[in-house]
């Protein structure tokens, strides 16, 4: 029986911590902005996105899309109907759902 107890809160801290540390929206322009860099792995396209700036940021944001489930969040950008990026938000980390 207590067992069970233990394991219950556990599982309530897991979840609160994981409600705590729900990655936002800004959060996940930031981190689709460090993908793209490393991806093409290119000097150009990284001094291009710095340039951009905060018009980038714009675009990013007016183009995507996070549904919050209080311990995640699910965020997903399209930039044309092929190409989009989705991706699940955790304890202030994204993982690539593609």
């Amino acid at each position: 029986m207590k067992k069970k107890y233990i394991v219950f809160g556990l599982v309530i801290i897991v979840a609160l911590l994981a409600a705590a540390t729900t990655p936002k929206k800004d959060d996940f322009t930031r981190w689709i902005k460090t993908q793209v860099k490393k991806e093409a792995d290119n000097v150009i396209v990284s001094w291009g996105i710095d340039f951009l700036g905060d018009k980038l940021d714009g675009l990013i944001q007016s183009t995507t899309t996070c549904s919050n489930y209080v311990v995640f969040t699910v965020c997903e950008t399209k930039f044309t109907d092929k190409n989009k990026i989705k991706a699940l938000g955790v304890f202030n980390n994204f993982l690539s759902l593609h």
